[in-house]
Parts: C-alpha cells; sequence; structure tokens
C-alpha cells in the first residue's frame, strides 16, 4: 500500500483513549491521529445504558387463611434486571396483627425494626418473599398486614403498585368436629 498524500491516510497512526474522568466534561473520547495528513480526529463514545427495571408488587390485595401455611408474595421486575439492587419494604401490622413464632404469622427473612431488604440479582424477573401465617386457637376478626416498597437502588424504578396488603383471615376449627354440635 502507498502512504502518500496523493492516496492520502490509510490507517490510523495512534489512538487514544479519554474516559469521563480524564476529559472535563464526564465524556468518553477516542482521538485518532492520522500521519500523512497531519490530522486528529475526535469521537464521542456513546455507550449502551441498560433500561432500569420497574418494581411492583404482583398483586395490591391477597387473602390468606389462617391455617392455609406459607404463601409467596412476589415483587415483579419489567424488564428483567440488567443490574444487581436492592428494595426495602416496609412492614406495617394492623390491628390485632402480630408478627413473630406463636403470633400470626413470620417471614423468610426477619426484619429489621419494621422492614426487609430484598437483594435483586442480575437477570432476575421478580423476587419473592414468604410469609407463613400461623395457626392460632383465638376467636378473631381478620387482620391485616401492609408491605410497602419504601425505596429500590439506583438502577430500578418504584412503580405504580407499591403498596400490598395482605388479609389474613380468621380460621376458627369446629368444637366438635365429630359430630358436627356442642355436646351439652
Amino acid at each position: 500500500r502507498s502512504t502518500t498524500a496523493a492516496t492520502g491516510d490509510l490507517g490510523p497512526e495512534g489512538l487514544i483513549y479519554i474516559g469521563e474522568d480524564e476529559s472535563g466534561n464526564d465524556k468518553r473520547y477516542v482521538i485518532v491521529a492520522n500521519e500523512i495528513s497531519a490530522t486528529l480526529s475526535v469521537f464521542e463514545v456513546e455507550s449502551y445504558v441498560a433500561p432500569k427495571s420497574t418494581v411492583n408488587f404482583a398483586t395490591a390485595a391477597l387473602k390468606i387463611k389462617e391455617n392455609s401455611g406459607t404463601r409467596v408474595l412476589n415483587i415483579e421486575l419489567s424488564p428483567k434486571a440488567n443490574y444487581n439492587g436492592q428494595i426495602v419494604v416496609g412492614i406495617t401490622n394492623g390491628a390485632g396483627a402480630e408478627y413473630g413464632a406463636n403470633k400470626d404469622y413470620v417471614l423468610s427473612q426477619t426484619p429489621v425494626a419494621d422492614s426487609v431488604v430484598l437483594n435483586v440479582a442480575k437477570g432476575a424477573d421478580k423476587v419473592s418473599l414468604n410469609m407463613a401465617v400461623v395457626a392460632d386457637t383465638l376467636t378473631e376478626g381478620d387482620e391485616t398486614v401492609t408491605f410497602t416498597i419504601r425505596s429500590v437502588s439506583n438502577k430500578l424504578i418504584l412503580g405504580t403498585t407499591g403498596t400490598m396488603v395482605v388479609t389474613i383471615e380468621n380460621f376458627t376449627a369446629p368444637t366438635n368436629p365429630n359430630t358436627g354440635i356442642d355436646e351439652v
């Protein structure tokens, strides 16, 4: 190949990369030096930024029977998470509802103060929290527990369904299951 002035530049003679921390304007550049024409070409490097995921409870309300065991409470991510992140979920007990063993319910992750932190893995389309409803022998009304997404890490966006109310429906066993009537 010829490298004369008549044929022009046939390829770059030198390349320099300038990162956003070096550029002075938070942008990235590639500078190409051309020997024959004695010119510099400056290219701004634009990068693809993966979209943030919107975070929503799968449902705004859920009813669970007191004796029904463990249920999965899902928080959905759309699109799938492109980054690792965290979701802080606040927990508020309604009248009569109590957290803990031998109380009304327990969670797969022990709350600190009144919230849990759920980790989001890159590629996840949901994160889950298990809620085990404890069967008790008390005759009581239904109880509610409200879960609220309090905050999300900066690569996630809080959606429109940021609250889920779980109603624990009271279960009272028959007083005499063999006959169906009370003894006199």
